[in-house]
C-alpha cells in the first residue's frame, strides 16, 4: 500500500469518527470565500463542521484503465496538471481552476467535450461515500446505483464523497480552434446541432453569443502542433471571450490554458470590475458598506448591460487579481448586494427549444454576451442533475450579467419549467419548497435519505439551494 493510500484511509477513518460523534447537523468546513457556488453558506452556521481539506490528494494514475483516483478536495488545476505530466487528461474538466472533483460531482460539472462524453460525473465509475451513520460505501452503476445516481447534484445532502475514480484520455500539446461567426443565436444553435451530429463531431464544442445580431461558434480538437496564431494565458493576453470575439478564424492554445481559457475573468463577468461606475457602487454599498445599497436605475441597467472592454495595460495591471478565486471571494464578501444587481445563472433546455429560451431572454432581460454549451443526454437516473431531459440532447446557455429589467430571475424559470429544460443548482433560485418538488423527485430523494442515514446528520437539498426554505433535515 502507498503512502498516499495509507494516509487516504487514516484521513476517512477519522471522518467517519466524527461523523458517528456529531451531536448536530453536518456541514463541511470549507473556505466560503472561495466557494465556486455563488449562493450564500449561511446555513452552515448553527451545524457541526466537518474538516475535509486534507483530502486534496490524487491517490493514483493507472495508464491501463486510463484513470485516477482522486480525493474530492483535488481541484481542477491539480487534476489536470497532474495527469498531463502522465500525458492524460481527466475527459471532461470544467473551465475553474479552483472547481474541486467533489464540487464537479455533487453540484455538477461541464464543460466544451460534454458534447461527446456528459458531465464530470458521467465519466467516473465510482464514488466513496461516508454515510450518516459514518459507514463507508463505494457506490457505482452496478452496487448501490440509487446512492451513485442519487449523490450527482444533490450537493453531500445524502453523505460525504471521499474518492472517486475518474475516466482519462490521452492528451496533446495543443488544441486547436475554428471559428464560425453566425448572424443569430439561431443559427449558431443549428450550426452546433449540426457539428454535434457528423460523422465525427469535434472534441471541444461551444458558442458564445455577442449580440441579437452575432454569434461565433468554437469547434475544437486537441493537436500534437500548433496551427493559426497561439494563445496563452499570459498578462497581456486579451480575455478569452475578447479574443473570440476578434474573429480569428483558427488559432491555437497550450491544453491546459484552453482547458481554463474562461477562468482568468471568471468567463467576463470580471470586466464589470474595470467599469469604474459600477466598481464605485461595488466598493462603496457592497463591501465596505459606506453608502446604502440603491437598487440600480433603468439607466445604470442599460449601461451596465454589457461588461466593460479592458485594454492591455490595465489587463496586465490586474493580471494577478482576475482569476476566477479572486473574483469569486469577491463576490463572497458582498453575496447580497451581488445577487440583487446581476444574474449568474445556466440553463440546460433540449436542443429542440432552445432558441424559444434565447428569444425570450432577448425580450425581457436581454443580457450579453450568452455561453453555449451543448450537453450529451444523461443515461442514468439521475435526480438533480440539470442534463436529465428524458433522454434528449440538450444545451447549457450561460447567462451572466447584468439584466436590464430587474426580478428577471422568476420569470426565466417559469419559462425554462414551461420549455423542458432545468437549471444548475448552484446559484441562486426563486423557486417555492412547492415549486422545487412539482420540478424534481422527492419520493425518491426522501427514500434514499431514509435508505443511507442522512436524516437527522445532512440538511435536505432544498434547504441548502432554496433562499427561502427553512432548513430541515
Amino acid at each position: 500500500m502507498s503512502k498516499t493510500q495509507k494516509q487516504h484511509e487514516s484521513d476517512v477513518e477519522r471522518i467517519q469518527e466524527q461523523i458517528r460523534a456529531a451531536k448536530e447537523p453536518i456541514s463541511l468546513a470549507k473556505r466560503s470565500l472561495h466557494s465556486n457556488t455563488t449562493r450564500s453558506s449561511e446555513y452552515k452556521k448553527s451545524s457541526f463542521k466537518l474538516p475535509v481539506d486534507s483530502l486534496n490528494r490524487i491517490i493514483s494514475i493507472d495508464h491501463k484503465r486510463l484513470s485516477c483516483v482522486a480525493e474530492p478536495r483535488v481541484s481542477m488545476q491539480m487534476l489536470a496538471e497532474a495527469t498531463c505530466k502522465e500525458g492524460l487528461i481527466p475527459r471532461v474538466v470544467p473551465e475553474f481552476k479552483g472547481i474541486t472533483v467533489g464540487g464537479a460531482i455533487m453540484g455538477c460539472g461541464g464543460e466544451s467535450s460534454s458534447h461527446r462524453v456528459g458531465l464530470f460525473h458521467n465519466n467516473c465509475s465510482y464514488f466513496d461515500i461516508v454515510l450518516g451513520d459514518g459507514s463507508l460505501v463505494r457506490a457505482s452503476p452496478d452496487d448501490h446505483a440509487d446512492l451513485f445516481y442519487g449523490s450527482v447534484g444533490s450537493y453531500g445532502t445524502l453523505g460525504v464523497l471521499v474518492a472517486a475514480e475518474i475516466a482519462l484520455e490521452e492528451a496533446k500539446p495543443y488544441v486547436t480552434v475554428q471559428m464560425h461567426s453566425c448572424s443569430s443565436g439561431e443559427e449558431a444553435l443549428k450550426k452546433i446541432d449540426a457539428l454535434m451530429h457528423q460523422e465525427l463531431p469535434p472534441e471541444y464544442l461551444e458558442g458564445v453569443i455577442f449580440s441579437k445580431d452575432f454569434a461565433i461558434v468554437l469547434e475544437g480538437n486537441k493537436s500534437d502542433h500548433q496551427e493559426g496564431y497561439l494563445l496563452k494565458d499570459a498578462p497581456l493576453s486579451p480575455l478569452y471571450y475578447q479574443f473570440v470575439k476578434q474573429g480569428k478564424a483558427t488559432f491555437s492554445m497550450p491544453l491546459v490554458d484552453y482547458l481554463f481559457r474562461y477562468d482568468r475573468g471568471a468567463f467576463w463577468m470580471g470586466s464589470y470590475v474595470f467599469s469604474f461606475p459600477i466598481l464605485k457602487k461595488l466598493l462603496c454599498e457592497g463591501i465596505f458598506k459606506l453608502q446604502k445599497p440603491k437598487p440600480l436605475s433603468g439607466r445604470e441597467r442599460e449601461l451596465f448591460s454589457r461588461p466593460a472592454n479592458p485594454g492591455t495595460v490595465l489587463r496586465a495591471l490586474t493580471y494577478p487579481f482576475s482569476a476566477s478565486q479572486p473574483l469569486y471571494s469577491l463576490l463572497h464578501s458582498c453575496e447580497d448586494w451581488v445577487e440583487e444587481r446581476f444574474m449568474i445563472q445556466d440553463f440546460t433546455l433540449p436542443v429542440a427549444t432552445c432558441n424559444k429560451f434565447l428569444e425570450t431572454i432577448e425580450e425581457h432581460c436581454p443580457i450579453y454576451p450568452l455561453w453555449l454549451c451543448p450537453v450529451k443526454a444523461e443515461k442514468g437516473p439521475t435526480l438533480f442533475a440539470p442534463h436529465n431531459l428524458k433522454g434528449a440532447n440538450s444545451i447549457n446557455i450561460g447567462v451572466y450579467g447584468v439584466p436590464k429589467q430587474a426580478n428577471s430571475l422568476a420569470l426565466l424559470e417559469t419559462r425554462l419549467h414551461e420549455l423542458g429544460g432545468l437549471k444548475w443548482l448552484y446559484t441562486n433560485s426563486e423557486y417555492t419548497v412547492e415549486q422545487f418538488w412539482s420540478i424534481y423527485p422527492e419520493a425518491e430523494y426522501r427514500a434514499l435519505r431514509k435508505k443511507y442515514h442522512a436524516e437527522g446528520a445532512w440538511l435536505s437539498i432544498e434547504s441548502k439551494v432554496l433562499k427561502h426554505a427553512s432548513r430541515n433535515l
